[in-house]
């Protein structure tokens, strides 16, 4: 038995409308093993500082584990929740080690926490991958890209293999990025117009129509059709920056997670912490270039 975690507020028909069916395929190839939905169970919002705490949650998973009826599958679950605790509460229950005559700590020793409840049903926790979002809209930077080349497909010129080498997580997002390449595959140069015309024969000018609005109502100013093309590049460029960045947060987000299911303890957890803030400072970061926006006839912010 394996349980597949859906996000906060969605069903699967919810999922599915909003993203399409590889969200839903993401969603069941990150389906969680029973041992994994028990221990996230009982540690769910916990905080183990105390002797009698700890006690407690080991009595309750031996309590778990004894309601097994097959000796074999219980004696697994047994050494499998055995070892998760030795993480959490460090081995041998933060027991001094000798090591060169030094005692040496393992684990830490006095404080021991678990995630929330709303934690560990989050993208945080479990493992979204590159293409785990949780939400309708794609990633303001996704949207901004895309519309960046949509109102400026001069871009195309400047950066097709960066373009075309980009990847996106949403599957909308996906797809309007090859509907670009294809129409840039028919013809040497594309406008506006011939942009247009592609987004909308392919059925998602209502989808771009969306990422347009959501980059108007945001700071992603430079990628509006009425952007000068040397701010429009510049910000594209920025951008462009910061999503190979993203990428490389997620594929830590990935190896954090990883650390944290098979740990468990306050060290991977504070990893998993440490790379959302910075994913989420990393979100709200604008272009700040000499000059940018002086073409557009914005004023000179200080930087």
């Amino acid at each position: 038995v394996k349980f597949a975690l859906l996000p906060q507020g969605m069903d699967p028909d919810d999922l599915i409308r909003a993203q399409g069916s590889e969200a839903m395929s993401a969603v069941l190839a990150q389906a969680r093993p029973l041992a994994d939905i028990l221990w996230m169970r009982e540690t769910a919002g916990g905080t183990f500082d105390t002797p009698e705490k700890r006690a407690e949650l080991e009595g309750r998973m031996r309590q778990l584990t004894s309601a097994i009826s097959d000796e074999t599958v219980r004696r697994h679950y047994q050494q499998d929740l055995k070892n998760r605790l030795e993480a959490f509460f460090g081995a041998s229950r933060g027991a001094g080690q000798r090591k060169g005559g030094d005692t040496v700590r393992r684990g830490a020793a006095s404080r021991r926490f678990a995630v929330s409840d709303s934690l560990a049903t989050s993208g945080l926790v479990r493992s979204a991958g590159i293409g785990g979002h949780t939400t309708a809209m794609p990633p303001l930077r996704d949207a901004a890209l895309i519309v960046g080349i949509v109102n400026h497909p001069a871009l195309l010129n400047d950066f097709f293999e960066e373009i075309a080498e980009l990847r996106f997580a949403h599957p909308q997002v996906a797809r309007l990025h090859a509907v670009i390449l294809d129409a840039m595959a028919t013809r040497d140069t594309l406008d506006r117009q011939h942009v247009a015309i592609a987004v909308e024969q392919a059925g998602q000018k209502a989808f771009c129509d969306e990422l347009c609005l959501m980059c108007a109502k945001s700071l992603e100013w430079h990628v509006s059709d009425s952007a000068a093309y040397e701010d429009a590049r510049e910000g594209w460029q920025q951008a462009l920056h910061l999503h190979h960045r993203a990428m490389t947060l997620h594929t830590e987000l990935r190896a954090a997670e990883r650390a944290f299911a098979e740990q468990g303890t306050q060290e991977t957890y504070e990893r998993l912490l440490l790379i959302r803030d910075e994913m989420l400072s990393a979100r709200g970061t604008e272009v700040q270039i000499a000059g940018f926006g002086l073409s557009s006839g914005r004023p000179l912010k200080p930087l």
